[in-house]
């Protein structure tokens, strides 16, 4: 959990930063959250200690909004771009 932290607030500006650059940024926050996710469970079941009350439900949950942001993503960035062409990824 400590490393979780750590790594969390180290390097938590290069990754707004990387985000703001990144056309797939809510995909990138989303997996972030998905590993913490199963991390955290797998430490659960291997450690039998309840760190937080992960359950399944939420992982599944987390893993099909992946699979929807990674399924509309582009269609939404060309749908912004044209209808205004100022917002621009660079």
């Amino acid at each position: 959990m400590g490393f979780l932290l750590w790594f969390w607030f180290d390097y938590k500006p290069s990754l707004i930063d990387t985000a703001k650059k990144d056309d797939h940024c809510l995909s990138s926050v989303i997996s972030f959250v998905l590993v913490c996710l199963i991390l955290l469970q797998v430490a659960q079941l291997y450690l039998f200690i309840p760190i937080l009350n992960v359950s399944l439900k939420a992982i599944i949950i987390f893993q099909q909004l992946y699979l929807v942001q990674e399924a509309y993503a582009p269609a939404w960035s060309i749908s912004l771009q044209s209808r205004w062409p100022e917002v621009q990824h660079h």
